[in-house]
C-alpha cells in the first residue's frame, strides 16, 4: 500500500509540473500584441514601423518583442527561447528539426546579456531565415 501511495503522489506531482503550453491561435497572438502595446508604450513612428514588420533596435521595440515572446510562452527570462515550443507553433509550416536548428543557431550567435537585447537579436536572426516568413505571416494575420 505504501508503494501505491508513493506512485500516486509522484503521478500527481508530475501532472502538476507538466508543461501545459499549446500553440497560440491568431486571436491569442492579437490579444498578446495588444496587451504588450499597452504595457510597452511606443512613439507613433515606432508603432507604424511595427505594422510594417520593421523593428528598429531601440529599447521600446526590444521590450515589446520580449513582452510578446514571453506572453506567447516562447521565451523565458534568463533562459532564452524554447526551441521545442517554437517548433510546435510553426510545425505545419516547416519541419520541426529545421525550426529547432534555426533557433539554436540564432541563440549561439547572440551574445547580448539582457533579456530584451537577447530576445530581440534572436528574433531578428530567426526572421532573416525562411522561418521568418512564417513568423511574419502569422503576425500579419493577427493584425
Amino acid at each position: 500500500m505504501k508503494y501505491f501511495m508513493c506512485i500516486v503522489i509522484l503521478a500527481v506531482i508530475a501532472l502538476v509540473q507538466a508543461d501545459h503550453w499549446s500553440p497560440k491561435t491568431v486571436d491569442d497572438i492579437k490579444n498578446i500584441r495588444e496587451e504588450c502595446m499597452k504595457e510597452v508604450p511606443s512613439t507613433d513612428e515606432e508603432f507604424e514601423k511595427r505594422k510594417e514588420n520593421d523593428y528598429p533596435d531601440v529599447e521600446s521595440v526590444r521590450k515589446y518583442m520580449l513582452c510578446t515572446s514571453k506572453a506567447w510562452g516562447l521565451y523565458k527570462e534568463g533562459k532564452g527561447f524554447n526551441a521545442d515550443r517554437v517548433a510546435e507553433q510553426f510545425k505545419d509550416d516547416m519541419p520541426e528539426d529545421e525550426i529547432k536548428a534555426i533557433i539554436h543557431d540564432c541563440d549561439e550567435k547572440t551574445k547580448e546579456d539582457t533579456d530584451d537585447e537577447r530576445c530581440y537579436h534572436i528574433l531578428k536572426c530567426a526572421c532573416s531565415t525562411k522561418l521568418g516568413d512564417h513568423i511574419k505571416d502569422l503576425i500579419k494575420r493577427s493584425e
